[in-house]
């Protein structure tokens, strides 16, 4: 296993099942294609190889990269779910969120939850802030998880800004609506991807 950049989770109680396994080199070389992708950069020829690659991508073989702690599989992981859509592992991408002790997957968790856009997406996003904006120390992915909840809820976010706002201004943290808008265009890239796949 190898060496981890560890944060401190907000949520520690939450249970977190973990692979007993080590993954095989079939499951490794399908998830590689989705490994740190940042999809605002891809061209429509990358949209056509991520289709054709998310195809061979089966919901358990996501649960299992995304049960290995190891942040490379879980951001792997993360990206697959949102362009397939495998709401059946909301649950489980939502209390990856809550417990993340690993840095660079958060963004990704925030859009697979805005991409399934479940019921309980929306709850963990809402109860991630709601916990996470009265900290003064610890801001985590708040940003990636209020562009998210904001895709959501365009709503109901309007009753946090005025939290954001007090959280954030002692923080260098990105303009909200320089975030917001980068994160819209990652969920048309994903939109774009899924209209590609052919079941």
């Amino acid at each position: 296993m190898s060496e981890l950049p560890i944060k401190k989770p907000l949520f520690p109680e939450v249970n977190i099942p973990i692979l007993e396994h080590e993954l095989s080199d079939e499951v490794l070389e399908k998830s590689f294609p989705f490994l740190d992708l940042d999809f605002t950069k891809l061209t429509e020829s990358d949209h056509i190889e991520l289709a054709l690659a998310s195809k061979e991508a089966t919901e358990p073989m996501v649960y299992q990269l995304l049960c290995n702690y190891d942040w490379r599989t879980r951001l792997s992981g993360a990206n697959i779910c949102a362009i397939r859509d495998f709401k059946g592992l909301d649950v489980l991408i939502g209390n990856l969120l809550l417990s993340n002790k690993l840095v660079y997957v958060g963004k990704s968790y925030c859009l697979a939850l805005a991409s399934l856009d479940t019921p309980y997406a929306k709850n963990v996003l809402s109860q991630y802030l709601a916990f996470h904006l009265t900290q003064k120390d610890c801001y985590n992915d708040s940003i990636d998880a209020m562009c998210a909840f904001a895709y959501l809820e365009p709503t109901k976010v309007q009753y946090l800004l005025p939290q954001w706002i007090k959280f954030s201004e002692d923080k260098k943290l990105r303009k909200l609506a320089h975030a917001q808008n980068h994160f819209e265009r990652c969920m048309q890239h994903i939109k774009d991807i899924q209209e590609l796949i052919v079941y």
